[in-house]
């Protein structure tokens, strides 16, 4: 790029010079310099290909002992097989081919107005697009380079994820100083569908505005400290300029062992001596050169999970920024970061800024009563149970890191009731306690007490928030409760006379909807993006379709494929496939409107002509006395969508 400045600054000089000995050409020479002027300031916004340049990995750190998990495998080879084969491991990779699971073999993808080309080259993966730096100019519409703006192609660095999307880092190559920032490729690879889809509708969000610059988030700030070990963005601003560059360094790229056990090296040297480790198994003591979380209190103990499993921010953000989290395993993750409760907002001046700074990120991230809704915010939901506040539940009550279950890291015998029994009486299976057959889904722990009300990944998880159905909380807060999520054609009226027959609990002030229509359909149609994508999901929950019929939820999933959140839209036509008769039904959560309402029509007309079945109780779910759908107060419902901005960001 200085070659193009300085070569139009010395053609311009001469043509100057020219002029002035020229006067009678002046008009031609000034047109001239006018040209090469312009194209000397276009050059300074311009940026050439960069197969030159070779991206690379954050720096390694030395200023801590960190040994890395490599040195870990030598003494602890069943432990480090299991983190070997878990998800933890493959959070962060370098793009490589063992690493990159999307299709890079020459592809062409396009989204709102944006052209992007993917190439894979041997071993190394390009993506050529528009120049990401122009959507900090500021320029205006009409500027040439927005008209025409110049392509750059960039090396993909690094890769995040392996379970049900991946994502991919491109190195900000080409400027002057090389800032070292990792910027998000705007589309993510969903590996269930085997597709390409934008990152902007991987997320429940509300759709952008057409204009609005592509997101490309930054690896070094968003992602560095809970998809690597011990990162530090190393963050700089120029005090006159303002550019911000970044010389990240990491301990490790994913989530390695010294994440969870923190700095080893220590360790590693000190039992080189094999006496040494005899002695300590023979005592059974624990080893103070290294963290193990199963031998802390269950406060500092469930921190170290906390510190990526939290809703959480730094304390001091300019700090951070440079150095990264103060949190170690093994000390108090409160004094580090900054936990957030939603009850203490109005009391803690620390969380009511970050509230004020981004009042959506709380809204979208925790439902009215302060129970977080996004996945992988766990600790959140831990800290508000009574389990954890006067018992002794933590993390690894139910997770190991260790185990054979790479899904969800659960100990055996923790997905059924076991998990529960370990702390309460065995009195509490009996039928007199759930008011279900035993072995029925309304008999399990979990379904009652840990429903499906999280959302992330294009579907519903298990809040970790321990706690038992309220009717009344359900009216008061949205918050779906786990009674309607499965018996779907009841309405909130006759949760709340069981919960008050069966527990005592005081029935709640109802209006005449709540007490005789759906409570499930009324937030599937009328509620906000939260809780459209939650009760989507389960309607074809088989839990739900045992207790209250299956086949009819189809023409209210339809009502969904065209709403306006697209991660809705996705979960409706996922459910929808689950549904008789609709194994093989064509959508495509991201095709044009016009297109998603035709097939809305079509899965009405499907339902309609194959035989339409009911609920258990019809009344409650909006069909007539002949077995007939009120289409008209289905759609009158659907009118009230509430359309309050919801963002969740997992």
């Amino acid at each position: 790029m200085e070659l193009v400045l300085f070569g139009a600054t010395v053609l311009a000089a001469v043509l100057l010079l020219l002029f002035r000995a020229h006067s009678a050409r002046g008009t031609a020479l000034g047109i001239a310099v006018l040209v090469l002027g312009a194209a000397a300031a276009s050059a300074a916004l311009w940026r050439p290909h960069h197969d030159a340049r070779v991206a690379h990995a954050p720096a390694g750190r030395a200023d801590e002992l960190y040994a890395s998990s490599q040195r870990c495998r030598s003494c602890h080879p069943d432990q480090y097989a299991t983190w070997e084969g878990s998800y933890h491991r493959t959070m962060t990779q370098l793009a490589s081919p063992a690493a990159v699971l999307g299709d890079f073999e020459d592809v062409i993808l396009e989204d709102r107005g944006r052209r992007y080309r993917l190439q894979r080259e041997g071993q190394d993966y390009w993506v050529e697009l528009d120049d990401p730096l122009l959507d900090t100019q500021n320029l205006p519409p009409s500027h040439p380079l927005r008209l025409r703006p110049p392509r750059v192609r960039e090396r993909v660095a690094m890769t995040t994820g392996s379970h049900h999307f991946q994502v991919y880092w491109l190195q900000r190559l080409g400027m002057e100083d090389d800032s070292g920032s990792y910027y998000q490729f705007p589309w993510v690879w969903l590996i269930e569908d085997a597709r390409w889809i934008p990152a902007v509708d991987s997320f429940l969000r509300p759709p952008p505005p057409a204009d609005q610059p592509v997101d490309m988030p930054v690896w070094n700030y968003y992602c560095l400290p809970c998809h690597s070990v011990a990162g530090q963005p190393q963050q700089v601003r120029d005090a006159d300029s303002g550019r911000r560059t970044e010389h990240s360094r990491v301990a490790e790229l994913g989530i390695a062992c010294e994440a969870c056990h923190g700095p080893a090296e220590n360790h590693v040297e000190v039992n080189g001596s094999p006496l040494r480790r005899y002695r300590l198994h023979l005592a059974d003591a624990g080893d103070d050169t290294v963290v193990n979380p199963g031998r802390l209190d269950k406060e500092r103990g469930a921190g170290v999970c906390g510190q990526c499993h939290s809703f959480a921010f730094p304390h001091d953000e300019g700090e951070w920024t440079v150095h990264g989290s103060p949190f170690r395993p093994g000390q108090d993750l409160d004094a580090a970061l900054l936990v957030v409760r939603t009850a203490e907002l109005s009391s803690n001046r620390e969380l009511a800024r970050w509230q004020r700074r981004d009042p959506g990120l709380f809204a979208g991230g925790f439902w009215k009563d302060g129970t977080v809704r996004v996945a992988g915010r766990e600790y959140n939901g831990l800290l508000e149970t009574g389990c954890f506040q006067r018992g002794e539940m933590d993390c690894l009550s139910c997770h190991t890191p260790h185990g054979d279950d790479p899904d969800d890291q659960l100990k055996p015998g923790m997905r059924g009731d076991l998990a529960c029994l370990q702390c309460h009486e065995s009195r509490y299976r009996q039928t007199a306690h759930t008011q279900h057959a035993v072995g029925s889904p309304g008999s399990r722990c979990y379904d009652c007490h840990m429903p499906h009300t999280t959302y992330g990944l294009f579907t519903a998880m298990r809040s970790h928030r321990v706690d038992s159905p309220s009717a009344a909380n359900s009216a008061a807060t949205g918050r779906p409760n786990a009674c309607n999520l499965c018996h779907l054609d009841k309405p909130l009226g006759w949760t709340a006379a069981k919960l008050a027959e069966w527990y005592g609990q005081e029935m709640p002030a109802l209006d005449a909807e709540q007490r005789e229509r759906s409570a499930a359909l009324q937030w599937l149609l009328a509620g906000d993006g939260a809780q459209r994508g939650v009760v989507a999901w389960h309607l074809a929950w088989e839990p739900a379709m045992q207790a209250s019929g299956r086949g009819w939820q189809a023409p209210f999933l339809a009502e969904r494929l065209d709403d306006p959140y697209s991660a809705v839209r996705k979960i409706a036509g996922n459910a929808l496939r689950l549904q008789p008769g609709f194994e093989d039904f064509d959508y495509d959560f991201l095709a044009p409107p016009v297109v998603r309402r035709r097939a809305a029509d079509a899965a009405f007309a499907l339902w309609n002509a194959t035989g339409r079945e009911l609920p258990k109780s019809p009344a409650a779910a909006y069909f007539r006395a002949n077995g007939s759908l009120d289409r008209g107060a289905l759609e009158q419902l659907a009118r009230r969508r509430d359309d309050a901005s919801v963002r969740i960001s997992e």
